[in-house]
């Protein structure tokens, strides 16, 4: 009698598998065809003029690159190539449009700029590390304010790395600055940005 019950309930799973397998190729399908659908059009879409809303403009008045005397010579090197690559690239035409593919990218803005925002987004990624590097150079030569500076122009230059957001805090609070690290935190919890979620559970610890 055990035979035919296990027969008849590996007949259903193999029912269902196969349920399952052809609904997913299905909505696989689907999409597939979505995106060379939306690829092709990608393609087609005529240039487009750029604004001066799609750039993102650095701001780094509030950075005061101090000399500093008591350091290595080595690292008074790193410190002038730091100072003077965040100078450079804070001139350069920045864009963050990490939140789109290059499909949508090209929708929005025609292929033939497709180059020039992949270098401008460059630009902006680069940026971003040169202030990070700067301000943990700071944070380690016991320049809190300074470094500050250099992590809340990442955020406001609209950074999602976690570093930056972590790094913030902790000099909020070693500065006992307690209502900007209420802001920080306020800020990212309101955020729509997905990597925001993660970043605001690690700034419960703070």
């Amino acid at each position: 009698m055990g035979f035919p019950l296990i027969l008849v309930l590996l007949l259903i799973f193999t029912f269902l598998f196969q349920h399952h397998l052809r609904k997913n190729m299905r909505i696989e399908d689907k999409h597939r065809e979505k995106f060379w659908a939306e690829e092709a059009k990608s393609l087609s879409v005529r240039r487009k003029d750029l604004t001066p809303d799609d750039y993102i403009y650095a701001d780094i008045s509030q950075l005061t690159f101090p000399p500093l005397t008591a350091i290595s010579p080595s690292e008074q090197r790193h410190y002038q190539r730091l100072v003077r690559e965040i100078k450079e690239f804070s001139t350069l035409d920045l864009m963050n449009f990490s939140s789109l593919t290059n499909t949508e990218i090209r929708i929005r803005f025609g292929t033939a700029h497709q180059t020039l925002i992949t270098q401008n987004e460059e630009n902006y990624v680069q940026f971003l590390r040169r202030l990070s590097e700067y301000g943990h150079f700071m944070m380690n030569a016991h320049n809190p304010h300074e470094a500050i500076a250099a992590f809340e122009e990442t955020i406001r230059l609209g950074s999602d790395y976690s570093d930056h957001y972590l790094s913030l805090a902790t000099l909020y609070q070693e500065e006992h600055q307690k209502d900007k690290l209420d802001q920080l935190k306020k800020q990212v919890k309101t955020s729509l940005s997905p990597a925001m979620a993660s970043i605001s559970k690690k700034l419960t610890a703070f």
